[in-house]
């Protein structure tokens, strides 16, 4: 299936009637470059005006903050996001669903978080949000799991998962040594511990 397939797939199991009281929030998760936010944003897409985008990689510390901590070669694993000022965002905008909020966006080829780069509108009923942690089983990502009222897992085999983080640093221009550092020391660990330890999903798709 094609992401926009499988982004119908998924909108066929939204409710209807919308509930009124909060925001419907549509979590999809997965490894590193398992294809999340090209999902994220065919569903964004299919629900025609109806939903907002949330990213967690908007919420990656800042490398000044990663530099300070001594985190800067770790940077995508789990301790390098602001995990309370994400929960924070995505509570407001579930409980509050008439609020308007300007929410970050992370620029890969800058390497950095955009603050209020991306507008969550009151006509936006349901939140689509993804990022690779939303499911993980341990605190502080357990703590998100009660603000998610559909979750979507994207299962794919770890040797892909391998073979697009490599080709993604490719893409970047770093040197071979700099995309094996990058891919064994940081990014597979990630992608391992996200198949080892995230809760299972309402909505599995294949990628």
């Amino acid at each position: 299936m094609t992401p926009h397939e499988q982004a119908r797939s998924i909108a066929e199991r939204l409710p209807d009637p919308l509930p009124t009281d909060h925001r419907f929030v549509v979590a999809v998760a997965g490894p590193p470059a398992a294809g999340k936010s090209t999902l994220a944003t065919a569903l964004v897409d299919e629900l025609d005006g109806r939903a907002g985008l949330l990213a967690m990689d908007g919420f990656h510390f800042d490398d000044a903050i990663l530099d300070a901590r001594g985190h800067r070669k770790r940077k995508g694993a789990p301790h390098t996001f602001d995990v309370a000022s994400y929960a924070s965002t995505l509570g407001v905008l579930r409980s509050q669903p008439a609020i308007e909020l300007a929410a970050p966006v992370y620029d890969r080829s800058l390497g950095l978080s955009r603050n209020c780069a991306s507008l969550v509108t009151s006509t936006h009923r349901i939140l689509v949000t993804e990022g690779n942690y939303l499911l993980l089983d341990e605190a502080p990502w357990s703590s998100l799991h009660d603000l998610f009222d559909l979750t979507v897992w994207i299962d794919v085999p770890l040797p892909v998962v391998e073979a697009r983080i490599r080709q993604r640093w490719q893409n970047a221009e770093f040197d071979a040594a700099e995309i094996t550092r990058r891919t064994e020391e940081n990014d597979l660990p990630n992608a391992r511990l996200v198949h080892e330890r995230s809760a299972t999903a309402d909505v599995v798709v294949l990628a």
